[in-house]
């Protein structure tokens, strides 16, 4: 009979949890100016329609009983927001990849994660942002300790540019050059690539197309020498410069003749050589 009562109510109890989800608080503005004052954690989704790992991320980890779980148990307020859409949040928060994950706690915003990540890791992510651990601010201090450490000046580098913080994420950039400077590390090739990145947010495309193709020249045996062309090109035809692109995509075929990428290159210059229809 005990047994019988037991299954009854586990019965009853499981679509509760199969169908539990997450309560998107709304509008943004409101809501994180609520819970900033509450002291409440915050996660804070910035998607995209178009972005597919938005959409796994949405589909799997966020609809996770066990996510949900965690959740309502550390009385997280949960916000997402598509920041295509929303120019001030666009503005406010400064994100340019997708997802980001924004997480307040004690009404400031302590760390970011960038792209989705299974539950059990997203978890992980969130305990240790609970104790400052990995966070800028702990980098910072960190650094302050041993600021000859390229790894954890990488990672302070990595901060600043998901922040959009370009200015400070620079002049970690520089550092980094002068600690690996022989790439000894790959963190060296690897500055580059993020200065590249920084110049193209600031629309200085000379500058970005200097860095990024430099790696090349500087070290030819980095895994980003390729990519650094190719970044290259992406950026000019993403600020509509043409002909640019397509200067640097004929240096790519030049210095990398053997690259297996050589035919989606070619294919690609010959699209932006085709006279406009």
């Amino acid at each position: 009979m005990k047994k019988s009562i037991s299954a009854l109510i586990l019965m009853l109890f499981l679509p509760a949890l199969a169908f539990a989800q997450l309560q998107w608080a709304e509008p943004w503005e409101k809501a994180l100016d609520e819970a900033n004052k509450a002291k409440k954690p915050v996660f804070f989704d910035f998607y995209t329609d178009w972005c597919p790992h938005c959409q796994e991320l949405f589909k799997t980890t966020l609809q996770d009983p066990k996510m949900i779980e965690y959740f309502n148990k550390e009385g997280y307020v949960t916000i997402k927001v598509n920041p295509e859409k929303d120019k001030k949040a666009e503005t406010t928060f400064k994100v340019y990849a997708y997802p980001t994950l924004v997480i307040f706690r004690n009404g400031v915003e302590v760390d970011r994660i960038l792209g989705g990540k299974p539950t059990a890791e997203m978890i992980a992510a969130l305990e240790d942002i609970k104790k400052d651990k990995g966070t800028l601010n702990d980098f910072l201090r960190q650094y302050k300790k041993d600021p000859k450490n390229a790894k954890l000046t990488f990672d302070i580098l990595d901060k600043y540019i998901a922040k959009g913080e370009f200015s400070s994420a620079a002049l970690y950039a520089d550092k980094i050059l002068t600690l690996d400077k022989k790439n000894e590390k790959g963190f060296a090739s690897q500055a580059l690539m993020q200065k590249g990145y920084i110049y193209y947010k600031a629309k200085d495309l000379n500058k970005a197309v200097e860095a990024l193709t430099s790696i090349a020249a500087k070290y030819p045996k980095a895994k980003e020498a390729e990519d650094g062309y190719l970044a290259a090109a992406s950026y000019s035809k993403r600020l509509k410069d043409t002909p640019k692109a397509i200067s640097v995509l004929k240096s790519f075929l030049t210095k990398f003749p053997n690259s297996d990428k050589k035919l989606k290159v070619e294919a690609e210059l010959k699209r932006l050589q085709e006279p406009p229809k």
